[in-house]
């Protein structure tokens, strides 16, 4: 049970970082922010077990929200902060810290310049959010690790993308019993094309951005599943 529990612990730790940067050779600056994870990881188990919250109550639904592509990590985040496990400033400090080891290990790792990291960037931004737009916000959405990144390098001020909205309605009306076959078709039609409108910016962004890349940085990206 414990096995278990921790792998769905590390779940709610993932939605607050990105774990698709672990590289093999990780910098100062990335080494104390997955120590911070951890730290973060033990704070939300003890404040469970002061507050007599069954984990496995908590995270209940979060194992069928995966499967069915409607998982949300800012409705997880806002969960954890309502429950008082742990504090929003907390969630905020280490998601900025985050992102900027983040961008700085990618920028290290493509070997460019702070010129050319100017032109690279806004592309490379322009892939991120197109592919947590395909993704959803969770990142589960069939991205794997890629669209996890991608979902949080969004930022949770981009809120939902179409295709989660569609995703959640679509669920919705399946699971509701009174729904008419013909409303169902009707999301079933918003959901694919709100799919394809995405993947169709996904696919533009990323080749955009290869245009102005060496083919060891298009492997670089590659191998942190956002090409």
């Amino acid at each position: 049970m414990f096995a278990r529990l921790s792998r769905v612990m590390w779940v709610c730790a993932l939605a607050l970082v990105p774990c698709a940067v672990r590289a093999e050779d990780p910098s100062p600056e990335m080494v104390e922010m997955f120590q911070q994870v951890q730290q973060m990881r033990d704070t939300v188990m003890k404040n469970m077990q002061d507050k007599g919250i069954d984990p496995r109550e908590f995270f209940g639904s979060m194992r069928q929200s995966m499967q069915d592509g409607t998982f949300d990590m800012q409705a997880l985040q806002q969960k954890l902060v309502d429950q008082g496990l742990i504090e929003k400033d907390a969630i905020a400090n280490i998601q900025t810290k985050a992102q900027s080891a983040t961008l700085n290990t990618l920028k290290r790792q493509l070997g460019v310049t702070d010129e050319e990291w100017k032109a690279v960037q806004p592309k490379l931004q322009r892939v991120i959010t197109a592919k947590s737009n395909v993704d959803g916000p969770g990142g589960m959405g069939g991205g794997g690790m890629g669209g996890m990144f991608a979902g949080f390098m969004r930022g949770p001020s981009a809120g939902p993308s179409e295709v989660m909205q569609k995703t959640r309605e679509l669920s919705a009306a399946i699971a509701d019993t009174a729904s008419k076959p013909e409303d169902i078709q009707e999301k079933l039609t918003a959901l694919r094309t709100a799919k394809k409108k995405a993947k169709d910016e996904l696919a533009d962004a990323q080749k955009d951005l290869m245009e102005m890349l060496t083919a060891r940085q298009e492997g670089v990206l590659l191998l942190f599943g956002l090409l």
